[in-house]
C-alpha cells in the first residue's frame, strides 16, 4: 500500500491537507516541511502518491517532483498561486504532466484525485 507524501512548509496548511487526505483514504500520510526532509524520507522508499506545495520558502519542490516522476510516482502540485504567478515561476517542461491543484479546491477534489492519479500516470508515461 505504501504511503502518501505531503510536502508543505506552512504548518497549519500541512495539518489541514493531511486531515483531508486521512479522511479520504486509509493510506498513511507523511508530511514534511522542506525539500531536504522530503528527500530523507524518499531515500527509504517511493510513495504511493505525492502532493507537493510548489513554494517551500526559499526553494521549490521541482526537484522532488522530478525525482518522483522519474520513478513513476503519481504526483500533484498543491498551491495557492494564481495561474499568472505559476507562469512566472516557470514550472519545468519535464513536469508538464504534474497537475496543479489550488489549495482552496483540495478538500473538495481529494476524493476524485486519488482514483484519477493512476490514469494520469499512464497518460504521462505514453508521452
Amino acid at each position: 500500500m505504501g504511503y502518501i507524501l505531503l510536502v508543505e512548509d506552512e504548518a497549519l496548511l500541512a495539518f489541514m491537507l493531511m486531515a483531508d487526505l486521512k479522511a479520504a483514504t486509509n493510506i498513511p500520510v507523511e508530511a514534511y516541511n522542506s525539500k531536504d526532509k522530503a528527500f530523507e524520507r524518499l531515500a527509504k522508499g517511493v510513495p504511493a502518491y505525492a502532493f507537493l506545495d510548489i513554494n517551500l520558502g526559499n526553494e521549490t519542490s521541482f526537484a522532488i517532483a522530478e525525482w518522483l516522476m522519474d520513478r513513476h510516482a503519481p504526483t500533484y502540485f498543491v498551491t495557492s498561486y494564481s495561474s499568472a504567478s505559476l507562469e512566472k515561476m516557470k514550472i519545468p517542461a519535464s513536469l508538464s504532466c504534474v497537475e496543479v491543484i489550488p489549495k482552496v479546491e483540495f478538500r473538495n477534489k481529494i476524493s476524485d484525485l486519488l482514483p484519477r492519479i493512476d490514469e494520469r500516470r499512464r497518460r504521462c508515461k505514453e508521452n
